[in-house]
């Protein structure tokens, strides 16, 4: 497993992703643009917390592991979640992926929904909690949270309910995790111990899954991601 972590952390320390921006010229695109994406080392107690999380798809201590810090009303999220859960499902283990909150004050039922996803019972519920709320994302706080835990199949939706629109410590401790790392905006991304400064494309999520075995990570706290 060693090995193969040190690939990973290979890769984002040096796979080429890119960032596509189209600029309008009259009626003719210029050519893509490519920027760089920085993966940051976080303290070890920062990725220790969240590390720690049970991941929602995938075994704890997976070789490659995915923590996500999230808001369920974010486009981006949405687009994102699509992408790398579509991935980890195609492979046969080896990856997880977990979920932090934070819910942006710009989303008005963000917080419940983070709850919904608590207040889910177990793993199994929890995903299809997450795969409704990303899915129906246009239709939170216009449709009941009881549809929520029917979709989800949760059992006893009137104490869902209540527990939705209660205070969920897991949530609070989160938000207080994003903020005491600087977190601005959703998703942001940790991948075994490394932050990104933006969300991972379509090449970059492909390069970290197939990185290669047996590789040795280099020891700077900072790189860039090109």
């Amino acid at each position: 497993m060693g090995k193969r972590l040190d690939s990973v952390v290979n890769v984002l320390l040096g796979l080429a992703a890119v960032a596509v921006t189209v600029r309008m010229v009259g009626s003719s695109p210029e050519p893509p643009v490519e920027s760089s994406v920085v993966a940051e080392k976080l303290p070890v107690e920062d990725w220790e917390y969240a590390a720690a999380k049970e991941p929602v798809i995938g075994d704890p201590g997976s070789p490659i592991q995915f923590v996500v810090i999230t808001d369920f009303e974010c486009p981006f999220c949405r687009t994102l979640h699509e992408r790398l859960t579509e991935r980890l499902k195609q492979r046969e283990g080896g990856a997880s992926l977990s979920i932090l909150h934070f819910p942006l004050a710009s989303h008005r039922f963000a917080k419940q929904a983070a709850n919904a996803y608590q207040c889910s019972q177990n793993r199994d519920a929890k995903e299809r909690m997450m795969n409704a709320l990303y899915s129906s994302q246009d239709s939170i706080g216009l449709i009941s949270w009881e549809s929520f835990a029917n979709r989800a199949g949760v059992l006893d939706s009137a104490s869902f309910r209540q527990c939705v629109m209660g205070t969920d410590t897991i949530v609070e401790k989160d938000i207080a995790f994003g903020q005491s790392i600087g977190v601005r905006a959703t998703p942001t991304v940790l991948v075994n111990g490394f932050r990104l400064s933006g969300p991972p494309t379509e090449r970059q999520l492909d390069s970290i899954l197939q990185a290669p075995v047996g590789t040795t990570a280099p020891g700077s706290a900072n790189s860039s991601v090109r």
